[in-house]
């Protein structure tokens, strides 16, 4: 196979890829609201940082 064509065949698999991860997105449900200060708490939390 020639570069060329391992590199169209790669640009191939990761347009697939990430149009699966935009359809699971899209297919998830609503929109949650995101609440940054508890997240960097879980994650302190979680990762015993205070």
């Amino acid at each position: 196979m020639t570069a060329e064509r391992e590199q169209d065949r790669s640009r191939q698999n990761a347009v697939k890829a990430l149009q699966h991860a935009v359809t699971e997105a899209i297919e998830s449900g609503k929109p949650q609201p995101f609440d940054a200060e508890a997240f960097k708490q879980r994650m302190r939390e979680r990762h015993g940082k205070n």
